[in-house]
């Protein structure tokens, strides 16, 4: 945590790692249904977000069909809470958020407003007088890098 007060104005930074929640797709045939069932409206996927799960998927099957590999897909769920902080008096006065991907063929979908991709692996969100009422949760679906 990063804390500075100058000409009154009180700046405080954040960085932590949250828990996240993991499960684990072979690329069986039922697998992108049981995605889109269990993280479609939680993390608002959308049709260009179920295109990237089905090209992971497919790719997963196929390397473990053709090449006896053991690959995977991962779905992880991470969840920022912000509702103890709606408790405040006050707005974030500048809140700004980045999230990474790290890998450029990962997924990522989240139902938060007004994220925008900034690079290959990054997406990020700025909001003036920003009062959280809910927690942030997003999903990355990431092929294992391990054959």
């Amino acid at each position: 945590m990063f804390v500075a007060l100058t000409n009154d104005k009180l700046t405080i930074s954040y960085e932590y790692k949250p828990a996240n929640s993991v499960s684990l797709y072979t690329g069986e045939q039922d697998d992108l249904k049981a995605i889109i069932a269990g993280y479609g409206n939680p993390y608002c996927l959308d049709k260009s977000g179920i295109a990237g799960v089905k090209r992971l998927l497919e790719r997963v099957h196929s390397a473990n069909i053709s090449k006896g590999e053991d690959s995977l897909v991962f779905a992880v769920e991470t969840e920022y809470v912000f509702k103890t902080g709606s408790n405040k008096a006050k707005e974030i006065g500048i809140f700004k958020m980045t999230l990474d991907k790290l890998h450029p063929d990962a997924v990522l979908s989240t139902c938060f407003k007004g994220l925008r991709k900034i690079n290959h692996t990054q997406f990020e969100a700025q909001k003036s007088n920003f009062m959280p009422v809910e927690s942030i949760r997003f999903i990355v679906f990431q092929q294992s890098t391990e054959g």
